[in-house]
């Protein structure tokens, strides 16, 4: 398809106007509370479906990432939204948030948050937000309500 952006052989990006689309409606989360390690067992993550208003299923499931940092203070935050299909995953929206204690200058660890294809660099308050600030920022522009919500582990 010649308007995806391929970010790598499991992902593209929908249009941006498929995202809007997609996230115009309320969607919840079922049973994303508890956080996993992934095989480098430096990230937790949760995976969950989301359903309608009607309790229908949808084709969408949320990815919420954490990586703690060298120090306590530091922390990388990767919330996605994503389609699912018959030949992988497409990208509906996503929020990245760095919290460094010393200053990035790689622009795309700054933070940042996708819709579909559009990329909108965020504002430097970002670098400051804990995991209940981001989480509230993904539930906000995605209208997703989580029943019941992810918990916080201690070291967010």
């Amino acid at each position: 398809m010649a308007d995806r952006r391929l970010l790598s052989r499991r992902h593209a990006d929908v249009p941006e106007a498929e995202a809007r689309r997609l996230l115009a409606r309320q969607l919840t989360g079922e049973g994303a509370t508890d956080w996993l390690p992934r095989i480098n067992a430096e990230t937790l993550q949760i995976q969950a479906g989301l359903i309608d208003e009607a309790g229908m299923k949808t084709d969408l499931f949320v990815k919420l990432s954490f990586k703690p940092g060298l120090r306590t203070s530091d922390a990388r935050y990767r919330f996605s939204v994503f389609r699912m299909n018959s030949y992988g995953l497409d990208r509906v929206y996503q929020l990245c948030v760095s919290r460094a204690s010393k200053r990035e200058t790689d622009a795309h660890r700054k933070p940042h948050e996708h819709l579909g294809s559009l990329r909108s660099v965020g504002s430097a308050a970002w670098q400051k937000w804990g995991y209940e600030e981001v989480l509230a920022r993904f539930c906000a522009q995605t209208k997703i309500v989580f029943m019941p919500a992810p918990r916080q582990k201690a070291y967010f």
